[in-house]
């Protein structure tokens, strides 16, 4: 069974990785606290839950991403890319049409290498982060994240009663 660990020590070694090779990444979330996040080495899975508008609790585990990383190829690399000035401008404009549309502006920025987040300059115009997957389900990807989803889902639920015990128990 992976090592279990809270989200936040996840999520700092999935950003120290990242600075170090932000090549290779690829990320996936059902945009209801679940993600994937697949590195060269290896691959995250994430759930948190939100208990206020700026607190969220989860937790996190470490997996062997073989399996998984062929299923989020999106063609480009999950990173962050700094947006120049003159480009974000565009996009800022409203609606350019032709080769100035805004889905030819972003595969631009797409076409480009992704950076670590301490070498992205203050002066870009901004930074665009993804691409990434939205997936209805990330449990049904495999046995294996069926079983995972399990585990953290039960943990989160463990640390939902213990910070908020009142709250909690209107759900049970």
């Amino acid at each position: 069974m992976p090592e279990l660990l809270a989200a936040e020590e996840i999520i700092r070694e999935i950003i120290e990785r990242y600075n170090k090779k932000p090549l290779d990444w690829k990320m996936a979330s059902d945009l209801k606290g679940n993600a994937i996040v697949i590195g060269p080495d290896f691959g995250y899975r994430l759930k948190t839950m939100m208990i206020s508008p700026s607190e969220n609790i989860g937790f996190g585990a470490r997996f062997e991403s073989k399996d998984l990383g062929a299923l989020f190829d999106t063609g480009y690399s999950f990173g962050f890319r700094p947006v120049p000035t003159d480009l974000f401008e565009k996009l800022l404009k409203g609606n350019p049409t032709g080769s100035e549309g805004v889905q030819n502006i972003i595969g631009k920025i797409l076409e480009s290498d992704p950076i670590p987040l301490n070498k992205i300059d203050s002066g870009a115009g901004g930074v665009l982060g993804g691409p990434f997957l939205q997936h209805p389900d990330l449990r049904a990807l495999s046995k294996a994240q069926r079983e995972l989803d399990e585990k953290l889902r039960i943990e989160v639920e463990r640390e939902f009663i213990r910070r908020c015990p009142l709250r909690a128990s209107i759900y049970r």
